[in-house]
């Protein structure tokens, strides 16, 4: 019974923070997110990158950057890959998020140990089929 009551206090926590978009603190220590949404999706995909799962990642990509994919070497995919996980970081808090019809930027913050700092990310996903799919990110 008590951990039933822990699952439902979870969600209910998931649901209230997670859905207003602003402040919900992902961690690495987290394994997925579920939904639709676009917090959901780029949590996914930073922990699919972040547990080697290159195929889950792409998944949660948009066709355009799949089909890229297909056209590179494995020299290539595999600098690809270095330059994403460079580029994506497990532990961050939502700042901001702004949807606009089949479009949603995700406003990050992040702790970037080997700079020192904080760094911000601003993450574009678009709707295929449906779906939110991640279309770029970038940390600056």
């Amino acid at each position: 019974m008590k951990k039933k009551g822990l699952v439902i206090v979870l969600m209910f926590a998931l649901l209230t923070f997670g859905a207003g978009g602003r402040g919900y603190v992902f961690s690495a220590e987290s394994k997925t997110v579920p939904g639709d949404t676009p917090e959901a999706i780029y949590f996914n995909f930073v922990q699919a990158l972040t547990n080697d799962d290159t195929y889950g990642a792409l998944a949660l990509m948009t066709k355009n950057i799949r089909d890229k994919w297909d056209l590179l070497s494995d020299d290539q995919r595999d600098r690809q890959l270095e330059h994403w996980r460079a580029n994506c970081f497990a532990d961050y808090a939502l700042a901001d998020k702004e949807v606009r019809g089949n479009e949603a930027i995700l406003r990050t913050t992040a702790p970037n140990p080997s700079e020192g700092r904080e760094v911000n990310g601003e993450i574009i996903l678009r709707k295929e089929d449906g779906n939110w799919r991640v279309f770029s990110f970038s940390y600056r």
